[in-house]
């Protein structure tokens, strides 16, 4: 399977099929699952991110772009998560704060 562009994405979900074949290609691929509806809620309401393992060239690219704005963090993050975008709903995107608190490690499938 080929990876699409940010801009042209509309993959809600990933099969397992799918994501066997990004890791062949990509090396590791990330699963975010967040509640977004928080802690306390009473029905969770869960949104779901897969990512590929960045390389030179999306750290590149997030690095330069960033620099343009003085080295925004925000906007390296949004940058690296648009370029190693595999499958999400768009409302992911706006909650890209959270890329700051994950780790890889913890998000290794």
């Amino acid at each position: 399977m080929n990876k699409i562009a940010f801009a042209q994405n509309t993959l809600n979900k990933l099969s397992d099929k799918e994501i066997a074949e990004f890791k062949q290609k990509y090396g590791e691929v990330y699963h975010i699952k967040l509640n977004v509806k928080g802690c306390d809620e009473d029905k969770p309401e869960f949104k779901e991110c897969w990512l590929h393992r960045p390389g030179r060239k999306e750290l590149g690219h997030a690095h330069v772009e960033s620099r343009k704005t003085n080295g925004d963090p925000y906007i390296y993050n949004e940058i690296l998560a648009k370029d190693c975008w595999l499958a999400a709903t768009r409302q992911f995107l706006r909650m890209i704060g959270i890329f700051s608190a994950c780790r890889p490690s913890s998000m290794r499938l």
